[in-house]
């Protein structure tokens, strides 16, 4: 596997068009994991989603986590953490780990950058995870590339997104999931 199926799609060449980005599959034997956060600063909660698809689109597994969290930031390194922990404990080897916080990605990219102290310690341990399994890659994607985990984790603050949804997703996900499979 290249780092250049790991890396963000290049910027369009023509100024004033935008390419739109819409989930991909990702390349044969890698699960790819789609990872988002809802955070309400006025109490603290956060809703963490995650997603996982094989190369047929096929969602192998997704889960949504209620939790409390100081900041956007630790509430998304939280959800990437609880992703990592989770699929390390199912045994699966070659991962690639999605997220649309830019930050974040940077941070369990490259080891000498700095960490921001709200999520040092989440951020350390999923870096720390990464080691341990090879086969585990970070990288960031649009919010546009992302909209099933953003849709779950909005949808699961407002308490609209039960947490095991995988084999009977609720109808306005599976139109977003339908919608993902067109655009493939």
């Amino acid at each position: 596997m290249t780092k250049d199926l790991l890396e963000p799609p290049a910027k369009p060449r023509s100024i004033g068009k935008q390419r739109r980005s819409y989930w991909s599959r990702p390349p044969q034997g890698i699960i790819k994991v789609n990872v988002d956060a809802a955070f309400s600063p006025s109490s603290g909660s956060a809703a963490l989603a995650m997603v996982g698809r094989n190369s047929k689109g096929e969602i192998c597994f997704g889960n949504v986590w209620l939790c409390m969290a100081l900041s956007p930031l630790m509430a998304e390194a939280l959800v990437l953490f609880k992703a990592t922990n989770l699929v390390a404990n199912m045994g699966i080897q070659h991962v690639i780990f999605k997220s649309d916080n830019q930050v974040l990605i940077s941070c369990l990219k490259h080891s000498d950058k700095p960490v921001p102290w709200d999520a040092k310690t989440v951020i350390l341990c999923s870096r720390q995870l990464s080691k341990d399994h090879f086969g585990f890659m970070f990288s960031f994607v649009s919010r546009e590339g992302n909209k099933v985990a953003d849709w779950m984790a909005r949808s699961a603050l407002k308490g609209k997104c039960p947490s095991y949804w995988a084999h009977k997703p609720p109808s306005s996900l599976l139109s977003l999931l339908i919608m993902d499979g067109l655009s493939m």
